[in-house]
């Protein structure tokens, strides 16, 4: 590096709105997670918290009433996964997990019924394959 400071910018849970409408994240790289190159310029289209459409900036329409949100300069990325995760009783830990975008978790000593007041919880929750 040449001995700048890089300025890390993120756009995450606090500045997405949840819930249902249309959002577009624009001009973001992408790494889709299959071993190709990461591809630049992409904008992303969300529909009630779903992915919707996802290509060049400027490819698709945006409908009226979108909220829009720059991605320039950021990195969107899928999901991670925790393979070797350890619930420990710690009540909403996985949910904190999922909120740090690690979407599924594996946890090698517990039965899957240890989760079972996480899932009643009503919380948003990682995967537990």
């Amino acid at each position: 590096m040449d001995g700048q400071k890089k300025n890390i910018i993120e756009i995450n849970v606090k500045e997405i709105s949840s819930g249902r409408g249309v959002k577009v994240i624009q001009g973001a790289t992408i790494i889709d997670g299959t071993g190709q190159p990461p591809i630049s310029g992409v904008s992303v289209l969300i529909r009630d918290n779903v992915i919707e459409r996802i290509g060049k900036t400027g490819s698709f329409e945006i409908p009226d009433g979108t909220e829009v949100m720059d991605g320039e300069g950021m990195t969107l990325l899928p999901g991670l996964i925790d393979s070797h995760f350890h619930y420990d009783l710690v009540k909403g830990l996985p949910a904190l997990f999922l909120r740090h975008g690690i979407t599924s978790v594996r946890d090698p000593g517990e039965w899957i019924e240890t989760y079972e007041g996480e899932r009643k919880s009503g919380d948003p929750l990682p995967d537990f394959s």
